[in-house]
Formats: structure tokens, sequence, C-alpha cells
């Protein structure tokens, strides 16, 4: 029984076949196709229809002898179709006949086109064992592959934390560099303004030892009539002692001033280099940042990829799995056969 509006036989056309050698050839004349459901179609789709049927998946029986008949006016046409039937002449079937013969179920025409099913079965299941276990080689060396992945992603980290922390040491080590370079500019304000100090002192002590030559020129026009040069003469010497002396000091200053300028400059050119030490450092870090960013990105499209291929290869293998079980119970039924 088939219902009208299906153009196509469930199941493989094989089960046709296997049909046809059961019966045998010569047996298909008692054979009837009845078509059901005509109440779904108009008189014109169903006559298109049993006509592609013909044509079609039945027309090998219908060659044959066997007949397409309608189940369309409900009892009346089962009643006469059932009739029909019954006069034919009782006819042993072609896999009766070769059981009869001494033949086994397998060397049955029937039989035959079973254990050409089972063969074709057999072969594609071999083909899904070998595809199986080079997607089970392949899933290993993903595997594999992924491991690698992880750890080369690891070392990078690693690394990435090491820089990081020798970035931040270096950057530390530059802010007391910095700290260091403040305590000793703030040190060389206070000489320079000590040496401003003793400049003012030194400076008084000039004018205070013009004022006092002065007083001496003078105290030498009064002395001149005096008999007590000697005296005069020792206090000259003093004097030019300590002309000497406030000289030296002034030299000295001098010296002083000259060094603190050289090491100002020589602070100034070490701040620079500082900063641009500084600027360096924070170029590192914001590469290393972007580096670090662009390698976990890149891992995690890298991992979404290989979860993807192993959902994949699971899919595969269920669907393996299933051919298997499908095939273990073709077997276990042949065996029972």
């Amino acid at each position: 029984m088939h219902r009208i509006c299906d153009l196509r036989v469930g199941g493989s056309g094989k089960n046709l076949d296997m049909f046809r050698q059961l019966c045998g050839d010569n047996n298909l004349s008692n054979v009837r196709i009845v078509t059901t459901n005509w109440n779904r179609v108009d008189e014109e789709e169903g006559n298109s229809c049993e006509a592609a049927l013909r044509a079609g998946p039945f027309k090998t029986l219908v060659d044959g002898g066997a007949h397409l008949v309608r189940q369309d006016q409900g009892i009346t046409s089962a009643q006469s179709i059932i009739s029909d039937l019954i006069y034919e002449e009782p006819l042993m079937v072609q896999i009766q006949e070769e059981l009869r013969d001494g033949r086994t179920l397998g060397a049955t025409s029937a039989g035959a086109i079973l254990n050409q099913e089972i063969t074709e079965s057999i072969e594609k299941h071999l083909a899904e064992l070998v595809r199986s276990e080079k997607l089970k080689e392949e899933l290993k060396e993903q595997k594999e592959e992924l491991e690698k992945l992880k750890e080369r992603s690891e070392r990078q980290k690693k690394e990435s934390e090491r820089q990081k922390e020798e970035l931040e040491r270096q950057k530390k080590g530059s802010e007391r560099q910095k700290e260091e370079l403040e305590k000793l500019k703030e040190r060389l304000e206070r000489q320079k303004e000590e040496l401003e100090r003793q400049k003012e002192e030194s400076e008084r002590q000039k004018e205070e030892l013009e004022k006092r030559k002065e007083m001496l020129k003078e105290v030498l026009g009064e002395l001149k009539e005096l008999e007590e040069l000697k005296e005069l003469e020792e206090f000259e010497k003093q004097n030019k002692e300590l002309v000497k002396e406030f000289e030296e000091q002034h030299m000295e200053f001098e010296k002083q001033n000259k060094e603190f300028g050289k090491r100002n400059k020589e602070l100034e050119q070490r701040n620079k280099e500082l900063k641009q030490e500084n600027e360096e450092i924070k170029k590192q870090i914001e590469e290393a940042a972007r580096i670090k960013d662009d390698t976990i990105k890149q891992l995690e499209a890298e991992q979404r990829l290989l979860l993807q291929e192993i959902l994949h290869m699971k899919r595969d293998r269920d669907k393996l799995n299933s051919v298997t079980l499908a095939l273990l119970g073709v077997t276990m039924s042949l065996e029972q056969v």
C-alpha cells in the first residue's frame, strides 16, 4: 500500500528489489500495489501521480506483471481488490522454491541482495573506521598543538610579567635617581646660598679692608712726621698680610664658584638623560602591554577555532558510533537468520 501523493517509496530502492527476488518475476501477476489517500487529491493530480509512480519506482514490478490498483472508494474498493486476489491461482514464491531446492538462505536471490547490502554496509563501516582513526590522529595532533599553544602562551605570559617587573624596577630605580638628583640639587642650592653669603661677607670684608686702608693712609700721613717708623712698618706688614689673606680667600671663593657651575651643568645634563630614560621606559611599558593584549587575543582566537574543530570531530565520532551500532544490529540479525 502506498499514498498516491507520495512520489517516492519509503526506504531504499533495494527494498523493492528484495521484494521482487522474494516473490520471483513469474509470480508478480499475483501482486497488487494499492494506492491510498485519493481523497486528498483531485482527479487530475491523482492521475498524474499514478502515472509517475507507474513509470517511476513501481515500473519494474508493473512491467513484471504486478497490478497498480486504487483504494479510492472505501470498503467497496477494498472488497474488490481482495475478491480479485481470492480468485487468483495460489503460487509458491521464488524464495520458497529456492529453499526447497536445498539452497541456504544466503544463497537465495533475496539472500544475495541482503549479502550485497551487508557487504556494502561493512565496507562503509570500515571506511568510517579508517576515517575515525584519521580523525582520532588529527584530534590527537590538534590536542598536542593546543598544548603547545598553551605552553607558548604561558611562556609569553611569564616573559611579559618578567618584562613588566623589570620595567617596574627600572621605573623605581629611575624614581630613586630622580629623588637623589633632587636632593643633590637642593644641596647644591644650599651650597650656592652659602657661597653667596660668603661672597657677600668677602665683599663686606673687602669694603672694611678698603676703609682700613684709607684709615691707614691717613694714619700713615699723620705718622710720617712721627719717629716711630718701625712700628708703622710692622703695621703695614700686617696690613699686607691681611690683604694677601683676603686675596687668597677671594681666589678660593672663585674656585668654589667655578666648581659649583661645573657640577650644576653636570646635574642638568644628568637630569635630561633621566627624562629621556623615563620616556623610553614608558614607551617600553606601552609596547609590552600592547604585545601582551595582541598575544592574548591571538591565543583566544586559536583556542576558539580548535574548540570548534573538536566539536565537529565529536559529532563525526557520534555519527560513526551510530553507524557502528546499526551495523552490529544488522550483523546480529544476519547471524540469527
